[in-house]
């Protein structure tokens, strides 16, 4: 897990900086369904795969850029090291959606219930 954010980049920074509030915004919003941590979530899972979105196509330009001037030689193991890094930025956004809809559904599920 830590190698996979270190192999990241600095993008999966920002994709943590947001995980942790929109994790505790969804649990809360299961809690206690209300307005202001439905949207809060809701913004939270948006914007992480936005950010998710980002990181990949940040991570295939660093790596094309490095394969553009290196040598013959080493272009397989830049190239393998950048599509990594795209493609771990991805994953956390995607495997985060996943994790945050659980409690997030419970929520809308619970605020229909109550509704009614």
């Amino acid at each position: 897990m830590l190698s996979a954010i270190r192999q990241g980049g600095w993008p999966m920074l920002l994709l943590l900086a947001i995980q942790v509030p929109g994790l505790l915004l969804a649990i809360v919003y299961a809690i206690d369904p209300r307005r202001w941590s439905f949207a809060g979530a809701l913004g939270c899972a948006v914007a992480q795969l936005f950010l998710g979105g980002f990181g990949t196509v940040f991570g295939y330009i660093h790596v094309f850029s490095a394969v553009a001037g290196a040598d013959p030689s080493t272009k397989a193991t830049l190239l393998a090291a950048g599509i990594s890094e795209a493609l771990n930025c991805a994953a956390f956004s995607l495997g985060y959606v996943l994790l945050w809809a659980v409690p997030f559904f419970i929520g809308v599920a619970r605020g229909r219930r109550q509704k009614t």
